[in-house]
């Protein structure tokens, strides 16, 4: 009876393993005519081309000469040296995934593909892998070179898996693994992103070397689910004063696992004071930078509010002598910069009360005094 027990039991753990897999892409290639484009004839948004340019030369073409799915004719097939299919893999930033393909590399002829961490092709090769046209191959990752042996004028099994969340990474060929190193690594080995972004399938070969190969049963699966990535949820509520202070206290949640850097940048209506003589006001639109430093990390993204504060921003001088004045009455502005780094911290507070020291009013004429916003220093902003 024990027996019986122990076998459901590893029975069901068995069944439990298989069923977290998730397969996320998988091409057979048996839904094309012999001579479409592979990029330009499908429809689930993973096929594109290295420009982004399916239907051109760089699209691999369905082909019936070599197949390896059972019951099925046609594959992949190379255009001359040109072909730059890719295989978008949705810029993955955690969880486990295996992705496998089946080189037929003609004898006599080379094959090549790299894995890229961004689906922005270029910008980061993960690793570079090479088939020789006589059995011998290369891989290029971690900043060295390692040798393997490949059939030819048969099909070769590719098998890549990554786990993002140990930023590792294994390549199989054939069932038999030749390497496995940290994947953040670029190919030459400088550090890089831990991201999955897309496949290259270049028709490329070692120097000296003509490529040409078919591709075949393509997967792309999902063995451990990642972590949502972060999502920033920030409360709107309309807040409405007149005439006094008012504390605001601002909710920033992040709706993903994994943690969220960030800047803030709020858009809202600041109304200025009543002009005289007007029964109306006057509102403006202000953007207002807060800095991660400027939130308190609450578990239960309670509220947080933030103190209000007057401040006195002064340009004086003791020097007489280099005061403004003439012998008689002449019309003359004169103004004074506040720098960006002297007002950087002021941002979205309200200007209350200008304070002008004049040696001597003038005997007939006016004095007026006027605020400008900043644009540039030769350049005035516009009248506030």
């Amino acid at each position: 009876m024990k027996k019986i027990l122990t076998f459901v039991a590893v029975s069901l753990l068995f069944i439990g393993n298989a069923l977290a897999q998730d397969t996320l892409f998988t091409a057979d290639f048996e839904n094309g005519a012999t001579g479409q484009y592979v990029a330009q004839e499908d429809t689930s948004g993973y096929w594109t081309t290295w420009s982004d340019a399916p239907g051109g030369s760089e699209d691999a073409v369905f082909s019936d000469v070599q197949n390896h799915t059972p019951g099925g004719s046609l594959s992949a097939h190379t255009q001359g040296n040109t072909t730059d299919l890719v295989l978008k893999l949705g810029n993955k930033i955690s969880g486990k995934y295996e992705v496998s393909f089946y080189y037929y590399i003609i004898n006599g002829k080379g094959a090549y593909f790299n894995i890229q961490h961004t689906q922005a092709m270029g910008e980061e090769y993960a690793f570079e892998c090479y088939f020789g046209n006589d059995g011998n191959g290369k891989l290029t990752a971690d900043g060295s070179d390692l040798a393997f042996t490949h059939a030819t004028d048969a099909w070769v099994y590719v098998d890549f898996i990554v786990d993002l969340d140990a930023d590792s990474c294994w390549l199989s060929i054939d069932n038999d693994t030749i390497k496995s190193w940290i994947f953040s690594h670029k190919s030459d080995g400088t550090a890089g992103l831990d991201q999955l972004g897309g496949v290259d399938f270049y028709a490329g070969a070692l120097p000296n070397q003509t490529p040409e190969y078919y591709l075949d049963d393509v997967n792309y699966i999902m063995l451990v689910a990642g972590s949502n990535p972060p999502q920033a949820s920030v409360n709107i509520t309309e807040i409405t004063t007149s005439n006094v202070d008012t504390t605001v206290g601002l909710i920033l949640s992040n709706g993903g696992d994994l943690d969220m850097n960030f800047e803030v940048f709020p858009v809202y209506a600041a109304p200025t004071a009543k002009r005289v003589h007007s029964a109306t006001s006057e509102s403006k639109t202000v953007q207002v930078k807060i800095t991660p430093s400027d939130f308190q990390v609450q578990e239960n993204h309670i509220p947080v509010t933030f103190d209000t504060k007057d401040v006195t921003l002064s340009k004086l001088t003791s020097n007489i002598a280099g005061n403004l004045g003439w012998s008689s009455q002449v019309d003359a502005e004169a103004a004074v910069l506040f720098n960006y780094s002297e007002m950087e911290q002021y941002v979205g507070m309200q200007l209350s009360e200008l304070i002008i020291f004049v040696g001597a009013l003038p005997t007939s004429g006016s004095t007026s005094a006027k605020v400008r916003s900043g644009r540039r220093v030769t350049v005035p902003g516009p009248m506030r």
